[in-house]
């Protein structure tokens, strides 16, 4: 944490972060983000880093219910 009390994160994080905040994920679910026209501008890099960390985290929540 940092002085303000504000939690601190890898750039590499932040990039993520900052990418799933522009595609307003917190509002829109799964599918609805993939057809968004902001996430088909992405490059492929960008869609892939999101598609992988959001599958991750439904796989790791159907884990959890096991």
């Amino acid at each position: 944490m940092d002085q303000t009390g504000k939690p601190t994160f890898s750039t590499k994080w932040e990039k993520r972060f900052n990418l799933l905040q522009e595609l307003n994920a917190d509002v829109l679910e799964y599918y609805d983000i993939q057809r968004s026209n902001g996430f088909k501008e992405l490059s492929f890099k960008s869609r892939t880093l999101i598609i992988f960390q959001l599958s991750c985290t439904f796989l790791q929540l159907f884990l959890l219910l096991l």
